[in-house]
């Protein structure tokens, strides 16, 4: 009898449980990291003394605040296709657990992929999205801070220069991409006209930037940006 020869033990694991493996390994370490010098005593203490009432109340209201974000980010995905509510909230909350442990808040680049992996849509449109549903907050807090920042005692000189700055900023990189994102067709023509041996890396990386700008796009789209 012919004996089929035998696989190396990494070639036999199937690759669910190999990156299910290397996602608890790097969970426990960033958790460690995480947990490095906090003072359990005075934790265990805080939580005896919660009341469970005024718990009750903080989680029910942030899983209302939740879902209402992930109703929101379901809109700006819906030019792509129609998806799952349950699909979009569980990615949010998975990406709210993911900042917890993960720095800079990476958790937005976590959320996109497990949408992304569960629709089939692309992952730099989710990602582009993600984005643009951030750069909204931003906009509007500052817009907020800038109004309300004359009424408020003892803010550092200057204050309120730098922030009408950021805003400045902020509003002129708008602007840019929506230039960009007109003129994304003429663009990508001239950048076929310059000599390039790669040409399949190019259209990749033009493809990439394309449904990327799809997805930034909703900022200045009138009925999906009032949803940010």
């Amino acid at each position: 009898a012919v004996t089929e020869p035998s696989l190396p033990i990494i070639q036999r694991v199937p690759k669910s449980y190999a990156v299910l493996a290397l996602g608890v390994t790097v969970a426990a370490a960033l958790l460690i990291l995480a947990l490095d010098g906090m003072d359990f005593k005075a934790i265990l203490a805080t939580i005896r003394s919660a009341r469970i009432g005024w718990l009750l109340w903080a989680a029910c209201a942030f899983s209302c605040g939740s879902f209402l974000r992930s109703y929101r980010w379901r809109m700006l995905l819906s030019s792509h296709r129609s998806l799952d509510i349950a699909v979009v909230f569980w990615a949010t909350m998975t990406g709210l657990m993911a900042n917890n442990f993960i720095p800079f808040r990476a958790g937005e680049v976590v959320r996109s992929m497990f949408v992304a992996r569960s629709s089939g849509i692309s992952r730099s449109y989710v990602l582009a999205t993600a984005i643009a549903e951030r750069v909204a907050d931003a906009l509007i807090l500052l817009l907020a801070i800038s109004f309300f920042a004359p009424q408020i005692k003892g803010l550092p000189t200057g204050f309120d220069l730098k922030l009408r700055w950021i805003v400045v900023v902020l509003v002129a990189g708008l602007l840019g991409t929506g230039l960009v994102l007109r003129q994304w067709g003429s663009i990508t023509r001239w950048l076929h006209t310059i000599p390039f041996t790669q040409h399949h890396l190019l259209d990749k990386i033009l493809n990439i930037a394309s449904e990327f700008g799809r997805g930034m796009a909703c900022l200045f789209s009138p009925g999906r940006a009032l949803w940010t």
